[in-house]
């Protein structure tokens, strides 16, 4: 890693690429700029990039506090790396962040920036089926990328088959993490036993949608004592085999 330079830039001349930094929070920052003293602020982490933007590493909190408290001429301290490319920028939030716990899908979105293997095809998969993977819950918007890299871990392919089931099922509308991970563990379990299509026609047909599906497997989970994916991977195969006269799955929880 290059070796950065310590100097002060003005808050106006400091950015923020959204594809490396973490999601912001107003309410911290507005904590941050209420008790502001500008000699607890710490240095900024900043890359200085090919175009001339000064993109901020680690410390967008810090900066938006400062231009709340003392507006865009204000004065910041900053190490400045000059030459990183995108993957290194990311390694560098990654390292800065690694005790202060950022959100998953920040952490997700620096690995896929880093190439990594497991992400990146999470991330393709994802995309690929039409949704964008964001924080926020809603319609075309998938944020279960913490149930995704469990799943990932114990069949790559089930990540791939519960986004399909879930999209031609119900749509855009809603992929809920706790469906998405439980429709993943039956198929990691029954595998090319079990037949998408019909699996989708029984789903679809499911009174009350995805959030019906989502309450009967939570009550399924307190009288069960499982997890509620795990739950969920019930009520389907119960859902599945309901009007198979041939090839059902063997009971979930058998």
């Amino acid at each position: 890693m290059l070796t950065p330079e310590i100097c002060y830039l003005p808050a106006d001349k400091l950015m923020v690429d959204p594809a490396i930094q973490r999601s912001l929070d107003p309410r911290r920052a507005a904590k941050i700029a209420a008790e502001y003293d500008p000699e607890a602020l710490g240095t900024l982490t900043v890359s200085l990039r090919d175009n001339g933007n000064f993109h901020i590493v680690n410390g967008q909190h810090r900066w938006t506090a400062a231009r709340m408290a003392v507006g865009e001429s204000a004065e910041l301290p900053c190490q400045v790396y000059t030459g990183l490319s995108p993957e290194d920028e990311a390694r560098l939030f990654r390292l800065h962040n690694a005790t202060t716990k950022p959100q998953a899908i920040d952490l997700f979105r620096v690995r896929v920036i880093e190439g990594d293997k497991a992400a990146t095809e999470i991330d393709q998969i994802i995309r690929g089926a039409g949704w964008d993977i964001a924080l926020n819950s809603g319609p075309h918007t998938f944020s279960a990328v913490a149930a995704a890299d469990r799943l990932y871990k114990l069949d790559p392919a089930a990540v791939e088959k519960s986004i399909v089931t879930i999209t031609k099922a119900w749509g855009h509308d809603e992929a809920d993490g706790r469906v998405f991970e439980g429709l993943g563990l039956l198929y990691r379990r029954y595998g090319d036993a079990v037949n998408l299509s019909a699996l989708v026609d029984r789903l679809s047909a499911f009174s009350g949608g995805q959030r019906n599906l989502l309450g009967t497997a939570r009550g399924a989970a307190v009288l069960l004592k499982v997890t509620v994916p795990r739950a969920v991977a019930g009520v389907a195969v119960q859902e599945y085999n309901a009007r198979r006269k041939s090839r059902a799955l063997p009971s979930w929880h058998s």
